[in-house]
């Protein structure tokens, strides 16, 4: 969904433009294109919550809220003089980091053997071109041996499939300390705990 901001002056007329939603996320870089009747280089765009950056000569940016509540986004001419503002709303970003197709219990360990690991759900993201990515510590919990353990993984290796299709009912699967980048910010995820029937 793309919402437009429209702001009228006698002499100029300007609009912000979220690429997503009428809403920021807070700590990740969130499109805002400013359309102007004239040069986007004549204007510059400054906020009270966070940073803003320029993509380029071009009229697109990047805005960084660092704090949840309101984001005003004030559009000043060359000389300073601010000719327009917007708020928007900042709240944190929601997401699932899951495996498809596999909820508490592992019924078919093929099925977990052929996904290709921990993927991340978030209709915040929808359209955005940001990079992502997960790392997390697999703890295998075997009938009376020794836990397996293998740590910042990003996806399912051959070691870990051939692992997988050993698994036996009772025994236990955990992925733990899981952190999720997105863009340059890092985020904890709870641990997930799977049960093997």
């Amino acid at each position: 969904m793309t919402v437009i901001a429209f702001f009228a002056s006698s002499t100029q007329r300007n609009y912000l433009v979220n690429e997503t939603k009428h809403e920021l996320i807070m700590s990740i870089g969130n499109p805002i294109t400013h359309i102007a009747k004239k040069s986007c280089g004549k204007f510059y765009l400054t906020t009270n919550n966070g940073k803003i950056e320029r993509l380029g000569d071009g009229c697109q940016y990047l805005i960084y809220p660092e704090r949840i509540g309101l984001a005003k986004i004030l559009i000043h001419n060359k000389l300073g003089k601010v000719i327009e503002e917007k708020n928007y709303h900042v709240r944190d970003i929601r997401f699932a980091v899951y495996i498809p197709g596999i909820e508490k219990n592992i019924d078919n360990v093929e099925k977990l053997s052929n996904s290709i690991g921990l993927q991340l759900r978030s209709d915040d993201l929808v359209c955005w071109d940001i990079p992502v990515g997960i790392k997390y510590d697999l703890i295998i919990i075997e009938n009376n041996k020794t836990p397996y353990i293998i740590s910042d993984q990003d996806e399912f290796n051959d070691e870990m499939r051939t692992k997988f299709l050993a698994l036996k009912s009772g025994e236990i699967i955990v992925f733990n300390n899981i952190k999720l980048t997105i863009g340059e910010k890092v985020f904890d995820v709870p641990e997930i705990v799977l049960n093997v029937i």
